[in-house]
């Protein structure tokens, strides 16, 4: 079952700072929307078409022949100059598993400098067990 229109982000508030704000504010929403609104296994992500209101079903994309058996496909971040390419389809479930969980705890952050700090923790941690 899909849904019959796509979530829509909340406009990104204003800001009277600069444009480092602002570039944090688009971070931080992006993490939110993607990590907790956003229905990846039903919607396409579109750049193409960008815009509210504008994600692509993922029924209409696909085709239904190619939605059935497991329903749990791939995920599809449409190419905007090859409509045909799905950037998102050499990751398997665990590699999807993986970014979802990461972009949950981004979303979850109350800045984009946690997320940097979180980065830089994990970053040196890996780099002990090389």
């Amino acid at each position: 079952c899909f849904l019959t229109s796509p979530p829509t982000p909340a406009p990104a508030p204003a800001s009277t700072d600069n444009a480092v704000k602002s570039l944090d504010e688009l971070v931080m929403g992006f993490f939110r929307f993607y990590g907790s609104r956003f229905d990846l296994l039903k919607w396409v992500v579109s750049v193409r078409q960008g815009g509210t209101g504008s994600t692509t079903k993922r029924a209409d994309w696909l085709g239904e022949e190619r939605l059935k058996g497991d329903g749990q496909q791939a995920w599809v971040i449409e190419d905007p100059l090859d409509r045909s390419f799905n950037h998102a389809s050499q990751l398997d479930r665990a590699g999807q598993a993986k970014v979802m969980s990461a972009i949950k705890e981004a979303a979850a952050c109350s800045s984009v400098d946690e997320i940097l700090n979180r980065i830089a923790v994990l970053r040196a941690a890996a780099s002990k067990h090389q």
